[in-house]
C-alpha cells in the first residue's frame, strides 16, 4: 500500500513539471507574438509620419514655387518698365537736338589714366587697366565702372572744346542707366562656406536680382568640399522658374566647385 501511494505522488510531480513547461512556452510564444505586433505597429506608425512629412514637404516645395513665381512677375514687370522708361530717356534725348561729343579715331593700345570716350555709352571716362586677353578694358565713367570692347573707344576730345560748342562732356541715356544696372549686379555669387539655408537665402536674392538686370547667365560658387552644398544648391535650381539650364564650370574655371547657370530671357 505504501508503495502504491509513493508511485501515484511520483506521477503527480511530473505531470506538474508537464504543465509548467507548457505554461512557460505558451508564456513565451505570447511575447514573440507580441513583440511582433509591437513592431508592427511601429512599423506603421513611422510609414505614416514618413507619408506624412513627404506631404508636408510638397506642400512647402508648391508654395516656395508660387511665391518665387509671383515674386518673378514681379521683376519682370519691373524690368519691361525699366526698360521702357530706358527708351523714353533715348528718345528724349535724341529729341532735345543735342548733338554727341566728336569722336576721335579708334583707340588701339589705351592706358591706365587715358581718358577716353565710350562710344556706345556716348560717354567719357578713364581707362582703369591695359586690356585684357578678352580685348576688353575697363573704363570708369563717374561713379560706375564698365567693362567694353577696346574696339569700342574712340579718343576723347578736349573738355574745353566740348564746353565751347555747348555740349556737357557725358549724358545720362537709357543705355547708361541699363549698364549701370547690370554693372551693379556681379555675375557671380560666391555661397562657399554658408550653411545650406544661408545660402538658399543668399541664392534666392541674387537670382532676382540677376533676372532683374538682365544678364543671360551667371556663376555660383559653392566649392567642392562634401558636396552637400553643391546638391542642396542644384536641387533648388531644378525648380526655380527663371533658371532655364544648369551645369558644372569646366576644370579650368572652377570644375565641381561653380555651376553656371544659365537664365531664361
Amino acid at each position: 500500500m505504501a508503495s502504491a501511494d509513493l508511485a501515484t505522488a511520483g506521477g503527480g510531480g511530473a505531470d506538474a513539471e508537464q504543465l509548467k513547461a507548457k505554461l512557460d512556452a505558451a508564456r513565451r510564444e505570447w511575447e514573440a507574438r507580441r513583440d511582433e505586433r509591437l513592431e508592427q505597429a511601429r512599423a506603421q506608425a513611422r510609414a505614416v509620419l514618413d507619408r506624412a512629412r513627404r506631404e508636408a514637404d510638397r506642400l512647402l516645395s508648391d508654395i516656395r514655387r508660387y511665391h518665387r513665381q509671383a515674386e518673378l512677375k514681379k521683376a519682370r514687370q519691373a524690368r519691361a518698365e525699366l526698360q521702357a522708361r530706358m527708351a523714353e530717356l533715348d528718345a528724349a534725348a535724341s529729341a532735345t537736338g543735342t548733338p554727341d561729343i566728336p569722336a576721335g579715331g579708334p583707340v588701339e593700345s589705351p592706358e591706365p589714366g587715358q581718358t577716353v570716350l565710350v562710344s556706345s555709352l556716348a560717354q567719357v571716362g578713364t581707362v582703369l587697366q591695359r586690356p585684357d586677353g578678352d580685348g576688353h578694358v575697363t573704363v570708369q565713367i563717374g561713379g560706375l565702372r564698365v567693362r567694353v570692347p577696346v574696339k569700342d573707344l574712340r579718343a576723347a576730345p578736349a573738355r574745353q572744346d566740348a564746353e565751347a560748342a555747348g555740349r556737357p562732356p557725358a549724358r545720362q541715356t537709357g543705355a547708361v542707366l541699363a549698364a549701370e544696372k547690370r554693372a551693379a549686379v556681379s555675375p557671380e555669387v560666391h555661397l562657399r562656406g554658408m550653411t545650406v539655408d544661408e545660402a538658399l537665402a543668399v541664392l534666392e536674392k541674387y537670382l532676382d536680382d540677376a533676372v532683374l538686370a538682365g544678364l543671360s547667365a551667371v556663376r555660383v560658387i559653392h566649392g567642392k568640399g562634401t558636396g552637400t552644398l553643391r546638391r542642396a544648391i542644384q536641387d533648388y535650381l531644378r525648380g526655380h522658374p527663371a533658371v532655364e539650364s544648369w551645369r558644372l564650370a569646366d576644370t579650368s574655371a572652377g570644375g565641381a566647385g561653380v555651376t553656371v547657370v544659365e537664365l531664361r530671357s
